[in-house]
């Protein structure tokens, strides 16, 4: 005789059910801007994050394809970044220029801060810069984590 197969307890249904339901809603509701640079690949959490090959050389830089095509971040530095377009291009931001002055260097925090899906970074280790960041509320956008002063 044909037996049907054994469920789970409908409490295990009901409780499954529900995470892929809040994890969709997290993913849709902006966990898909948190979890982005993650998804391809571009950063993991302990290695290096790979940069998008026009960026000029230097500690501020755009991660390779995770660039959504927003406009802030070229808005808030536009003598520093730039946008490479044309036919068979991937539209994408990139840092044309590293800054040199103090002016400059807030611009380019700048556009760190305003970057809507984490592909803007600072992969420098200067502690000003670093505390700037966190205070706008951007320690994740620093690949050099400096330990929370508060915690210790």
């Amino acid at each position: 005789m044909f037996e049907a197969p054994k469920r789970p307890p409908r409490s295990r249904v009901i409780r499954a059910c529900w995470l892929i339901v809040y994890a969709i809603g997290h993913f849709v509701s902006g966990g898909l801007l948190f979890w982005l640079p993650w998804i391809s690949n571009d950063k993991s959490a302990n290695g290096p994050s790979r940069r998008y090959p026009m960026n000029a050389a230097g500690d501020f830089y755009v991660l390779d394809q995770c660039c959504i095509t927003c406009g802030a971040p070229e808005h808030e530095a536009p003598d520093l970044m730039s946008h490479e377009e044309g036919p068979g291009a991937y539209a994408h931001c990139y840092f044309k220029r590293q800054p040199e002055t103090a002016a400059e260097e807030e611009q380019a925090v700048m556009a760190v801060v305003v970057g809507c899906c984490g592909a803007v970074r600072y992969g420098g280790r200067d502690p000003r810069i670093i505390a700037r960041l966190r205070g706008l509320g951007k320690r994740d956008a620093c690949d050099a984590q400096q330990p929370d002063i508060r915690q210790a």
